[in-house]
């Protein structure tokens, strides 16, 4: 029910108690200028340090891994568990981000929190291990396997290096339940059964596999035949972490406080460290870029990367405006380099002379 209606009270105002109204002049020329852009590229606060590698003068060390005696590599061999499979959301863009970045997460039905490895395989899908389980991305669906052993505080050991050997099975690393296999196409499952504290993996020209890893409270490189299934064991006193075959089949090894190369052919051995102007304290990641430079993250929050073609080494730092470890180095289709930690993404131009950063919620 509506109220009966009033009569508007109007105030009059006199129009001498109205003050004019006050005009400002505004020059935008004269106003200060700040330099505003969102992820754009900026050239490095200083060049990178770059001094040369007297290569041919490094001393080496003659090997002979013929010498070095095998066992028999066992694998139980066993059906490969039927995975879950679910319908995959799709990647959507992360909030409070300055760039396109977009999220694949528990939200977009990926298990778990926590990516320790990942692997783009022979046939263009991607496998991710994380701290609930593998899976493997079509694009569409997500096929997760529980494949690992459960640790005794009751979780499964985390898997923390995957490569293929180029015929469609996939090997992965695990810290304390030694070396799983995957044999997609004949649906098996092979596992070595030991305890070793796998850390990284790569396949070499000449068929092995070489792992970096501990075993009894022991640090050791392991070559692994996969033909005649011997697996050898070389004890390494420099704490080797990370492993991986460039293109022109040397072997590196990123020690602590030092990177190990060996030979093509399998011959001779040289160290590098501080001596040769080297500072990386504990090796993170060894990434080898489409020019052949091998990129070295450490702990010493910079990133080293050596020429072998040019016989330099170059170095990113604070000084440069670099300031995190490198724990993840990739390169895109258009040559550029990716460097993250956390929550923070470096990205290097093509020509390696300029720089941005990418903020994300991770």
């Amino acid at each position: 029910m509506l109220s009966q209606p009033k009569p508007l009270q109007w105030k009059e105002i006199s129009p001498d108690s109205i003050k004019p109204s006050q005009t400002v002049s505004l020059d935008l020329g004269k106003l200060p200028v700040i330099p505003f852009a969102v992820n754009d590229f900026k050239p490095f606060k200083n060049p990178i340090q770059s001094r040369k590698l007297d290569w041919d003068h490094i001393p080496d060390s003659a090997v002979n891994f013929d010498t070095i005696p095998s066992r028999p590599f066992k694998l139980q061999q066993s059906i490969l568990p039927k995975p879950v499979i679910t319908k995959a959301g799709i990647p959507k863009l992360m909030s409070n981000t300055t760039s396109g970045i977009l999220q694949f997460s528990e939200e977009e039905g990926l298990p778990g929190t926590a990516i320790t490895a990942s692997l783009l395989d022979e046939q263009g899908m991607v496998w991710l291990a994380t701290n609930k389980g593998l899976c493997r991305y079509t694009g569409e669906l997500l096929h997760v396997y529980s494949i690992t052993n459960k640790a005794p505080q009751g979780s499964d050991y985390p898997i923390t290096s995957m490569t293929t050997a180029g015929d469609g099975r996939i090997w992965m690393t695990t810290a304390g339940d030694g070396i799983h296999i995957i044999d997609i196409n004949k649906g098996l499952l092979l596992h070595d059964n030991s305890q070793m504290v796998a850390l990284d993996i790569t396949h070499s020209y000449d068929g092995n596999m070489w792992v970096t890893g501990f075993e009894n409270n022991q640090n050791a490189i392991y070559i692994i035949n996969a033909e005649k299934q011997t697996i050898k064991k070389i004890y390494n006193p420099y704490y080797c972490f990370q492993v991986k075959e460039d293109k022109n089949h040397h072997i590196w090894m990123g020690n602590n406080q030092s990177i190990s190369i060996i030979s093509s052919d399998r011959k001779k051995i040289k160290r590098l460290s501080q001596k040769e102007g080297l500072d990386i304290k504990t090796t993170f990641k060894l990434f080898e870029d489409s020019k052949g430079d091998m990129w070295i993250g450490s702990f010493a929050r910079e990133i080293n990367i050596i020429s072998l073609k040019n016989k330099t080494i170059s170095t990113l730092n604070a000084s440069n405006g670099f300031t995190v470890f490198g724990a993840e180095l990739a390169e895109d289709r258009k040559g550029k380099v990716w460097a993250i930690e956390k929550d923070t993404i470096y990205v290097f131009n093509k020509e390696r002379t300029a720089f941005k950063i990418m903020h994300a919620n991770f």
